[in-house]
C-alpha cells in the first residue's frame, strides 16, 4: 500500500484492518515523508520510486504481490506495475496521478509551486494551512477528526518531508498515457467524485487506457477514499482481490 504525498502508511489504517483479515499487509513511510525521512541523494524521480520498490521487496523477499497506491502512491503503483509487470498480481489505483492536472485546486500545492512561498513553507508551515489542505481533499470535512490533522501536521514537521513535499509538487510530468496503456494485470480503480486534486475525469482516462479494468467511484467522497471512506472502500477493494 503506497500513500500520496505528503501523507504516512497511516493513511491506510482502514484497509488494514479489513484486508489483514485475508492477507498480508505492507504498508511503509515512502522516503521523504511520515518517519522515514529524506533520500540523502534528493533524487525523487520515478525511475529511482521504482527502482526503490523493487528493492524494498526484494528485502522482504516479496516475488510477486498485489498493489495499492493512491495519488502520488497511485502513480508509484502504475508505473511499477509497467516496469515490473511479472511481480505485480492485481493493481488498485485511489485517485491516483499521473495524467498532467491543468489546474490546481488544493491551496497547499498552489502555495508550494510559486518560487518564494514554496522556499518559505519548507521553513514555516502554519498548522491551519495543513488543516485547510486536508479538508479542501475530503469531500466531507466532517469525517476529518483534529486527531487526524495533528497527524499529517507533526508528520509532515519531520526534518527533510516539506523540502520532499515542495520537489514534487513542481515535478512536471511527461503524457504517461502511452505507458498506461501496456499496463495488461487486473486493475481496479477507485475514485472520490468530490476529488478537488485530480478530478473524476482522470478516473476515466486510467479506466479507459488500461484495458479491462473496473472504475467505482463514491459520491461526496473527496481525495481520499480511503481515509473518507474505509468501510465501504476496503470491502470493494477485497472483493477484487478476491475475484478470480
Amino acid at each position: 500500500m503506497l500513500h500520496g504525498a505528503g501523507s504516512s502508511l497511516h493513511t491506510w489504517e482502514g484497509w488494514t484492518r479489513e484486508l489483514s483479515k485475508n492477507y498480508r499487509v505492507i504498508r511503509l513511510d515512502l522516503p521523504g515523508f511520515g518517519l522515514t525521512g529524506p533520500n540523502a541523494t534528493k533524487d525523487y524521480s520515478m525511475a529511482w520510486n521504482v527502482r526503490f520498490l523493487a528493492a524494498f521487496l526484494d528485502k522482504l523477499n516479496v516475488g510477486e504481490c498485489y498493489v495499492a497506491g493512491n495519488s502520488y502512491g497511485g502513480r508509484m503503483a502504475w508505473e511499477f506495475a509497467y516496469a515490473h509487470p511479472e511481480r505485480v498480481k492485481k493493481l488498485i489505483l485511489v485517485d491516483a496521478s499521473g495524467y498532467a492536472v491543468t489546474r490546481r485546486r488544493i491551496l497547499a500545492i498552489r502555495l508550494a509551486r510559486m518560487p518564494l512561498l514554496g522556499r518559505l513553507l519548507v521553513h514555516t508551515t502554519p498548522r491551519f494551512l495543513i488543516a485547510m489542505t486536508l479538508r479542501e481533499m475530503y469531500g466531507d470535512p466532517r469525517r476529518l477528526s483534529d486527531a487526524m490533522i495533528d497527524r499529517y501536521y507533526e508528520l509532515l514537521l519531520r526534518a527533510g518531508n516539506r523540502e520532499t513535499f515542495g520537489i514534487l509538487s513542481r515535478e512536471t510530468v511527461p503524457d504517461p498515457s502511452a505507458r498506461i496503456r501496456t499496463i495488461k494485470v487486473p486493475t481496479l480503480i477507485l475514485w472520490g467524485a468530490e476529488d478537488r486534486s485530480v478530478p473524476g475525469s482522470y478516473a476515466e482516462r486510467f479506466h479507459g487506457d488500461i484495458q479491462g479494468s473496473k472504475l467505482i467511484v463514491y459520491l461526496g467522497v473527496g481525495h481520499v477514499p480511503m481515509e473518507e471512506l474505509p468501510d465501504q472502500s476496503s470491502r470493494d477493494a477485497a472483493a477484487f482481490l478476491a475475484a478470480l
